[in-house]
């Protein structure tokens, strides 16, 4: 036995020195022809060797190469995939005696490599050598897999550069100044690798810790450590990961951007296309924990926050990559200067001291197309909201759903300072609605107090649904003017003329502060009931104006009729024969007069911007009138007759006023800030005429009294308004000749009080 013991590794050392004499005589050019011929059936290509070949057996099996050239198959832009300036590894001796390689170095030197994709699918990196793959006959079970026995002190590339053009999607980069150092005592154990590198320009590093590269490649889970830098990102990830068909990790991770914009440009993205400004984002970061298949990894978020001048969001919480996404959480958003991000987003604003800070918090939850925001808080300025959000981005356009309760909110401040200069009427100015075709949306509101302007709606309970371009908002109760309110709003925006319609009822509306505010008027006050229902279209308020259709009543009581007292205006006959002669209605009209009542009721047959009144009655003690007319709504005018009843006598019976037997009419016209108020000496005039022609017929009777009655037109001429625009330079026909003798004969019968030209 101890014979045994000396003469083996005696034998060992003869059989190295016939290894190493054999080696010696053999020609170098043997070598580069098996070593050429045996890369070239394992990959497929032709393979170069042109430089030396160097081969040592002390103290290691060393071999090197130089002037290595792999091929490229026919279509490829270069002849050559691999061109390197050198190859060399070292095996050690004492680990081949146990069937173990142990690399001792493995090196690429000034290699330059080209990956590329054609526009057929074809890429350079697939190897293919049918003859290399042993054949298997149908049905045998496929060869096992065993763990690599092998290990590598020290694996380098050095200065090598690797370059990417893929003509499918266009992308392409280089690698540039790449370097590399691994080992690993075994594939099983421990893998500590480090590279840096210049990726289009910019500098990157890659550190990795892998406990057992052997499971990563035979599909098992492998613990690592993975570290990236670059100028732009930093991520670390440590736990495990499987390559084989299912792809899995599951570990912690941490990620930090300083630049999103930077980092974008760098990426090749072009950050105007983007749907938001990513320098409005700022920065980025995030740490937590992921799991499952890297196509849907679930990740919790311990953090994930921006941080800008103008921006902060932060979210804690999980979100699921897998489907459509889903999101889980807690989230915050502020902005201490709204103002300036709006500006940053393209969002026009009009001047003002507004939209200074925004602040929203709140439970995130759905998927990535649908996703709501439960209980949140949201503050702006001087006012807060809570409620539930949610935003649905399935479909064309996004669609926003939610229930608010408000603080007392001012609108005012948000709509800018008014036009200076701003002409007399309705504005022409077209309205800018495109706004209402971006999105979709049903939400709910309610608020004590919502200031919009002049008006004040207080106890908002309004339903707003919007539907591309036609917004809807149902009252179902609001406080202004006075009275409660509800009915329901329509604006429909996506017509080529954006149309409107209306259908409110209000109850104890203050007429005065109603009609002060949206007419600028103030000559009718009471509190009552109040109804509208039109419909209109128009590019301005000027053309809604003047296309209204609808009806308008109002039922109101305890008020006044402001501009002229008609109690003190007809007080006596005597009175009134004074004042209609001197043609001064000054006694009894003045801004500072006004006739009380105790009910006024008006209805409004709108058409075309023009309102026909079908009744309009006041009732007081004193006085009574009624009227008819038009108030032309577009142009702000108006032209209406008023009859009026007085008690004359102080013994509270109403009787028609009168004169000589005739009623005294006034004509009121004009604009609506200052009208005239006359006496309707035309209807008054036809009223004589009429009168007079009655009684020209009853006297003359029968047949002649009936033909002469339907010539002249009888007292049913007093009704006739028509004549106003009659041309009096056309030439008059014998009944006009006739009906002029009778009008003047009914002025002599005033005595002279009313002039010809009235």
């Amino acid at each position: 036995m101890r014979r045994l013991l000396i003469l083996l590794p005696a034998v060992f050392l003869l059989a190295i020195i016939v290894a190493v004499a054999v080696a010696l005589l053999t020609p170098k050019s043997v070598y580069r022809g098996q070593i050429q011929s045996a890369a070239e059936s394992a990959l497929g290509r032709e393979v170069t060797l042109e430089g030396p070949i160097g081969l040592s057996f002390f103290p290691r099996i060393a071999a090197s190469v130089s002037d290595v050239t792999v091929a490229n198959p026919e279509g490829f832009d270069r002849q050559h995939m691999i061109e390197a300036g050198e190859l060399r590894a070292s095996v050690k001796w004492v680990p081949l005696l146990t069937g173990r390689v142990q690399v001792q170095e493995l090196a690429l030197v000034d290699a330059d490599i080209a990956l590329q994709r054609l526009e057929d699918g074809r890429t350079n990196w697939v190897f293919a050598n049918p003859d290399a793959v042993p054949e298997t006959e149908p049905g045998a079970p496929a060869p096992e897999g065993g763990e690599i026995n092998a290990g590598f002190d020290q694996a380098r590339v050095v200065n090598t550069t690797l370059t990417f053009k893929d003509a499918v999607s266009g992308e392409a980069f280089e690698i540039t100044d790449f370097n590399l150092e691994a080992r690993a005592e075994s594939f099983s154990s421990r893998l500590e690798l480090k590279s840096s590198g210049l990726f289009d320009g910019d500098l990157f590093g890659i550190n990795l810790d892998l406990t057992t590269p052997n499971a990563l490649i035979s599909g098992e889970a492998a613990e690592a450590a993975l570290v990236f830098t670059t100028d732009y990102a930093d991520i670390a990830y440590d736990g495990s990961v499987t390559l084989g068909e299912a792809q899995t990790a599951e570990g912690d991770f941490s990620v930090s951007v300083p630049d999103l914009t930077a980092l974008a440009v760098n990426a090749g993205l072009d950050p105007a296309t983007l749907p938001v400004p990513l320098d409005v984002i700022g920065g980025l970061q995030a740490a937590g924990s992921l799991s499952g298949a890297l196509s849907a990894l679930a990740i919790r978020f311990d953090e994930l926050a921006t941080d800008s001048d103008d921006l902060r969001v932060s979210f804690a919480g999980d979100v699921g990559l897998g489907g459509d996404g889903a999101v889980d959480g807690d989230l915050s958003i502020t902005s201490d200067d709204l103002r300036a991000l709006l500006t940053a987003l393209t969002v026009e604003l009009t001047p003002g001291d507004t939209l200074r800070n925004f602040s929203l918090s709140g439970r995130t939850t759905g998927t990535f197309q649908n996703v709501s925001i439960e209980d949140f808080s949201l503050a702006f300025d001087d006012t807060t909201a809570d409620g539930r959000i949610g935003a649905d981005l399935s479909g064309a356009r996004p669609k926003l759903t939610g229930t608010l309760a408000t603080s007392s909110l001012d609108l005012t401040p948000f709509m800018g300072p008014a036009p200076e200069n701003q002409p007399p009427g309705w504005s022409k100015t077209p309205l800018a609605l495109d706004s209402l075709t971006a999105a979709d949306a049903d939400i709910s509101i309610t608020s004590p107090s919502i200031k919009i302007d002049k008006v004040t709606l207080q106890d908002a309970d309004i339903r707003a649904q919007l539907n591309n371009g036609q917004l809807t908002a149902d009252i179902a109760q609001l406080t202004t003017f006075g009275g409660r309110w509800s009915g329901t709003l329509g604006v429909n925006a996506a017509r080529t003329v954006p149309s409107l319609s209306m259908a409110l009822t209000g109850d104890s509306i203050l007429m005065e502060e109603l009609m002060q505010t949206l007419a600028g008027l103030d000559r009718l006050s009471g509190n009552g009931q109040f109804s509208l229902d039109i419909t209109s279209a128009g590019a301005s308020i000027y053309d809604i104006m003047n296309d209204l259709d609808g009806e308008l009543s109002a039922n109101l009581a305890d008020g006044a009729l402001k501009g002229f007292n008609l109690g003190q205006l007809f007080r006596t006959t005597g009175n009134l024969r004074e004042t209609l002669a001197s043609g001064n209605l000054s006694l009894g009209i003045s801004p500072s007069d006004q006739t009380d009542f105790a009910s006024f009721d008006t209805l409004l047959s709108i058409r075309d911007g023009v309102a026909d009144i079908r009744a309009l009655d006041l009732i007081n003690s004193a006085v009574s009138a009624s009227g008819d007319g038009i108030i032309n709504l577009g142009e702000q005018t108006l032209n209406m007759g008023l009859q009026f009843a007085a008690d004359t006598s102080g013994a509270g019976q109403l009787s028609d006023i009168q004169l000589n037997g005739l009623p005294i009419p006034l004509r009121v016209s004009g604009s609506w800030t200052s009208p005239s108020i006359v006496p309707d000496t035309r209807a008054l005039t036809q009223a004589l005429a009429g009168q007079q022609i009655d009684r020209l017929t009853d006297s003359l009777g029968g047949e002649v009294g009936g033909a002469l009655s339907g010539i002249l037109g009888g007292s049913n001429r007093g009704d006739d308004s028509d004549n106003d625009d009659e041309d009096e330079d056309t030439q008059a026909s014998p009944e006009e000749r006739i009906e002029d003798a009778v009008e003047d004969a009914a002025r002599e019968a005033l005595g002279g009080l009313f002039r010809r030209d009235n």
